[in-house]
């Protein structure tokens, strides 16, 4: 794709390769489509690192990109170096998923960029219906869905490090946040609990560690995974998260403690004082072998549970707003999919 110029398409909104065999580089040109608001490269064998699109207009002090994009999916290929900055700057975006590629670096502490991400859902104006597919566990579920009730970010399955930004907590319409199976480390941000809309929490499979914040247990989720961490101390208790999300927090955090999961917190060896980086799960065998323990102990039950919630969600959006009554949410396909794939992830259309 990287000879072809897509920047003359000036007209081009939409653009969706997924899960072909494409490979080279990410066509630079596509960022100069000032018009893109969907662009879908995920599942395909693109390598290399990302263009630096920072361009600024000297004369005006803005900042030119694809500033109406609002789903950006890469997910599932080679992409690698650190993800650019101008992803954390587009205003409109709405979907973000960089999944299962081999990012590094660390994510930005200054999220402010993306404005779109900061509205309640409530206030927003823009609708962009299209067919799209969610994936939990071996499960593919197809919609056709109004984009306003799904913002997400998903960086899941890449090699990023570093803190969790605590500016997270001030995306206020974000429903989904994948971040597992990265090398992330330091403590869960206590400003994730201010997130309103957030219905899917994904922490799993990094080197976090301290306490689980109690902020979190206000929060209205349906599916929740922090296993595989170095989380310590009592499981918090409020409105019943404990036993809520009992299985969310094992295997691994051998230092957490809480009547969920029958480890009484009297003792010191659950303390969040001195050692709070335990050996984690020593080989990749027993990481997966755990990890499908858990996935099938509690994933299917959270998936029920968050397609419920999601389901009247959208149904109650499309009731109240009359230009959206003739338009439906409504499951095209279910199937198996095969388990050497990735575990999750927020685009995963059937092949």
């Amino acid at each position: 794709l990287t000879p072809i110029n897509f920047g003359g398409l000036v007209s081009l909104e939409i653009l969706t390769l997924y899960g072909n065999k494409f490979s080279g580089h990410f066509p630079d040109t596509l960022l100069n489509c000032s018009k893109l608001k969907w662009l879908d490269l995920s599942e395909n064998q693109f390598s290399g690192e990302l263009p630096k699109f920072d361009v600024l207009d000297q004369n005006f002090l803005r900042w030119h990109g694809p500033n109406l994009l609002q789903v950006l999916s890469i997910a599932s290929n080679n992409f690698g170096g650190s993800i650019p900055s101008f992803i954390w700057k587009l205003p409109a975006l709405q979907v973000l998923d960089l999944s299962f590629n081999v990012f590094t670096g660390v994510l930005p502490q200054d999220l402010s960029g993306l404005r779109t991400y900061k509205l309640p859902p409530d206030i927003m104006t823009r609708i962009l219906a299209t067919t799209i597919s969610l994936r939990k566990g071996e499960f593919t579920v197809e919609y056709t869905y109004v984009l306003n009730a799904l913002m997400s970010i998903d960086v899941s399955g890449n090699q990023l490090t570093g803190k969790l930004p605590a500016e997270l907590g001030t995306l206020l319409g974000i429903r989904f946040l994948f971040m597992g199976d990265n090398n992330f480390e330091g403590s869960i941000p206590f400003e994730l609990g201010e997130l309103p809309e957030l219905s899917d929490l994904d922490l799993s499979r990094n080197q976090l560690s301290g306490p689980i914040p109690v902020s979190l247990s206000r929060l209205r989720l349906s599916y929740l995974n922090l296993s595989l961490n170095r989380l310590c101390g009592p499981i918090p208790v409020v409105d019943s998260f404990d036993t809520r999300f009992f299985q969310s927090f094992l295997p691994g955090n051998p230092k957490l403690c809480g009547d969920s999961i029958n480890k009484t917190c009297e003792s010191s060896n659950f303390s969040c004082g001195g050692d709070l980086h335990p050996d984690p799960v020593s080989t990749v065998s027993e990481r997966a072998d755990s990890w499908n323990l858990y996935f099938h102990g509690v994933s299917m039950t959270a998936f029920a549970i968050g397609a419920s919630v999601g389901f009247a969600t959208v149904i109650g959006l499309i009731t109240m707003v009359p230009t959206l009554r003739s338009r439906f949410l409504f499951p095209r396909e279910r199937r198996t999919m095969d388990h050497a794939e990735s575990d999750y992830g927020l685009f995963r259309r059937p092949s």
